[in-house]
């Protein structure tokens, strides 16, 4: 792996979903940190006190669900573009979602700082590949 993942952080409003990718995940020595939010407020919110700071605890990969209720991935994408020229470092950022809607995930697949979308359930190969890219 040419990114050295230990940091993730997992948005998603499955908890179920969230606990799987980990797990799978884990076996495959991807990460050793894991944080889950159900809620894409909350990492906007994190992410806008994170950027204030000088010291920046940014995760090395975020997964981000697309279809979640209140702020959805979209949403959650167009405050992190505000906000990432404030970040010393970048994570990768990688879309997962059960969505079959292929309006969506070319969207997502063309937005300039998402690294790769993903179908769930989760293939970890499929994710080792784009951290290799």
């Amino acid at each position: 792996m040419n990114k050295v993942i230990k940091r993730i952080w997992m948005i998603d409003d499955s908890s179920t979903d969230m606990y799987l990718q980990e797990e799978l995940m884990r076996r495959r020595n991807i990460g050793t940190s894991f944080s889950h939010f159900i809620s894409a407020e909350k990492v906007i919110e994190l992410l806008n006190i994170l950027a204030e700071r000088e010291e920046q605890e940014l995760p090395d990969l975020i997964l981000l669900d697309i279809h979640m209720p209140r702020v959805d991935g979209f949403g959650f994408l167009e405050a992190y573009s505000k906000a990432v020229d404030s970040f010393k470092k970048h994570p990768v950022l990688v879309v997962i979602s059960s969505t079959i809607m292929s309006s969506d995930i070319q969207k997502m697949k063309n937005h300039p700082l998402v690294s790769g979308v993903l179908k769930k359930p989760l293939e970890v190969d499929q994710l080792r590949a784009i951290l290799e890219a």
